[in-house]
């Protein structure tokens, strides 16, 4: 006589834990495809952390952003207005001794891309200084990560446009030092801004730019 045998059952425990993961990660992403969304930081934090997943269905990319406490007291903030066209390449910048603490976007089917504006904050006893751009972040379609280094932060993003890739992106962040004002003294003629090199994100001392490739 053959005896039956069955699978066993996936342990209760293990079933919860996979959907709870699953739903975290669900969870993790503050946009979501096609969608339009305004994100902003807490009072007197700034963006520090991107990361960007590509969907080829959607042609569309959905962001994780994160924020962290600068510190010190943000004094004035301004949204940018939409800083790129369709199918376009860009680059901004906030204005000196600003930090990118929000962004705005909505998706066009017809163009299948986006536009964006930018949140740029000013912060008591802090100025940016010395800032570069970074390397492309990302392949064309592909996943975009980047985290600020401590004592630097982000001060303007960068995007290349690829028309035979429908509206894909290789892009890149403005980053700068972030410095406290009753540490050091600028003479009255020194900007806090560092020219910006094409195709990159502008970083300053307090935290480093972003650039990435619009897919």
């Amino acid at each position: 006589m053959t005896t039956k045998r069955f699978a066993k059952p996936l342990p209760i425990f293990l079933a919860t834990l996979l959907i709870a993961l699953l739903t975290i990660e669900a969870e993790r992403f503050n946009t979501s495809y096609l969608d339009p969304f305004n994100f902003t930081c807490p009072d007197n934090h700034t963006i520090y952390r991107l990361f960007s997943q590509y969907g080829e269905q959607e042609v569309d990319r959905q962001w994780v952003l994160d924020c962290r406490p600068e510190g010190a007291s943000a004094t004035h903030c301004t949204w940018s207005d939409y800083v790129n066209i369709w199918n376009e390449d860009y680059s901004y910048n906030c204005p000196n001794h600003h930090i990118i603490a929000g962004i705005q976007s909505f998706h066009c089917t017809n163009f299948e891309d986006r536009q964006f504006q930018f949140y740029c904050c000013a912060h008591s006893n802090l100025v940016t200084t010395s800032c570069e751009w970074t390397d492309f972040l990302n392949d064309l379609n592909g996943n975009l990560e980047y985290s600020v280094q401590a004592r630097k932060a982000l001060v303007g993003v960068s995007s290349e446009h690829n028309v035979n890739r429908q509206a894909a992106w290789l892009s890149g962040l403005h980053v700068g030092l972030v410095i406290r004002r009753e540490r050091v003294r600028f003479p009255a003629t020194t900007h806090g801004v560092i020219a910006l090199r094409k195709q990159f994100v502008h970083i300053s001392s307090v935290h480093p730019p972003i650039k990435w490739i619009r897919d």
